[in-house]
């Protein structure tokens, strides 16, 4: 990944204004993407990604937080789980090698789980 790696939150985001943000957030130099739609329906995250993907250059990085499904569905370059999500090994078989997967850590242990599990970062 390069450059800066940006989260746009739906927690602090309109839904309504999300493409128009990102594209700033694009514009000033973010090279990867991240979308965190905590709690919203599956369909609408799924729209919303589709969205983002679609103005999302090649040259840059999206990821779908939470949701390797559906970041397979709309061609994302990866997914960040946390603790509680997919475990790491079941993310991989979906997404297959070529794609990025990141992991919310809190401390050194869970940390080298997720390196040991096969992580490409960790955060």
């Amino acid at each position: 990944m390069k450059g800066l790696y940006a989260i746009i939150d739906t927690t602090f985001v309109g839904t309504s204004s999300i493409t128009a943000v990102a594209s700033m957030i694009l514009d000033g130099g973010a090279g990867t993407l991240q979308l965190r739609a905590k709690g919203l329906p599956s369909l609408e995250v799924l729209h919303l990604a589709l969205k983002l993907r679609r103005i999302i250059p090649k040259t840059h990085h999206f990821i779908v937080n939470d949701r390797p499904d559906i970041a397979l569905l709309v061609g994302a370059d990866g997914v960040h789980l946390g603790q509680k999500d997919l475990p790491c090994q079941e993310a991989r078989r979906i997404l297959g090698e070529e794609r990025i997967i990141g992991i919310s850590t809190h401390n050194l242990t869970e940390a080298l789980k997720a390196e040991r599990e096969g992580a490409d970062y960790v955060a």
